[in-house]
């Protein structure tokens, strides 16, 4: 082959060489055709997707818009009706108090709409009272207002410096007065703090919480004292004038609860004897003496 003949065959062969990157690109093998073909249909249905969901929000915010309204709709109705009106006020729970008093405490009132009645309002009115712990107003709809209260029970009324300061088993002030209250009566504490409403302090702490939880015993049972002397670590407690319990409270409150200082003052009782001294000690011993030391 001649010199012209090679130089038009390298010309050929130059003019036909293909761009393979080209040749790639422009026509793709058939897994990156589906490779792509997925990444664009994964694109749209992402967005497909969040078009749906800001959808959703915009059918949640209505449906809540419309809840509103409706909820504001009712109560300005029902709160017009006087199918809702109070025509009766229920107590419950009480004992110190009437029921117009725990009525007229709480500011209730007949007559009015039974939503307008603020109950929280109500038992806060009633709580701000040192006998009552806890209550509870409840609307019963359609006319009904109910009032539950639980009240702190008098436990004892402790005499210093010419008056009474009535507690419940906890030691929690009731009532400060002068007048003899129908309760037991217990002598010889030293009263630091008495303010109504707060927990009464005495000098002698550990002697007025034995005191009391003897005492709170006795309400479980038909024992019961009209006073009670405190001095030192011993008490004498007085079911007459003249008949009376002496030891420690811890020792009365264990002889009360088993029933063994019950079945003691019951034959005598039985025998008719209201003067004289019960001793109590330790392991529930109770011994009677007709002397009075």
């Amino acid at each position: 082959m001649d010199d012209l003949s090679r130089r038009d065959t390298m010309s050929f062969e130059t003019d036909t060489d293909y761009d393979y990157e080209d040749m790639y690109y422009d026509n793709p093998p058939q897994e990156d055709a589906e490779e792509y073909s997925a990444a664009v249909s994964g694109s749209i249905e992402k967005r497909r997707k969040k078009r749906n969901r800001k959808k959703r929000r915009k059918k949640r915010l209505g449906l809540w818009i419309l809840i509103i309204i409706a909820v504001i709709v009712l109560a300005v109705l029902f709160g017009r009706s006087s199918y809702f009106n109070i025509d009766e006020i229920q107590v419950k729970g009480n004992h110190y108090y009437t029921d117009e008093q725990i009525i007229s405490m709480a500011g209730a009132q007949t007559g009015i709409n039974t939503f307008s009645a603020g109950t929280g309002n109500m038992e806060k009115l009633l709580c701000d009272d040192s006998y009552i712990a806890t209550a509870d107003v409840k609307r019963k709809l359609p006319n009904v207002l109910e009032i539950t209260i639980r009240e702190r029970t008098e436990t004892a009324a402790v005499y210093s410096e010419k008056n009474y300061y009535i507690v419940d088993g906890s030691g929690y002030i009731l009532k400060v007065t002068a007048e003899r209250p129908d309760v037991t009566r217990v002598l010889g504490l030293t009263v630091k703090n008495g303010k109504e409403g707060e927990a009464l302090e005495v000098k002698e702490s550990r002697m007025l919480t034995g005191t009391l939880d003897m005492l709170t015993e006795t309400m479980k049972g038909t024992v019961s004292f009209k006073k009670i002397k405190v001095s030192n670590t011993v008490l004498r407690a007085y079911i007459y004038n003249h008949l009376i319990v002496r030891g420690t409270a811890a020792n009365i409150s264990e002889c009360i609860s088993s029933g063994k200082l019950e079945a003691v003052l019951y034959d005598l009782y039985e025998r008719g004897i209201k003067n004289g001294m019960i001793s109590v000690g330790d392991d529930q011993y109770c011994v009677f003496s007709p002397k009075i030391k």
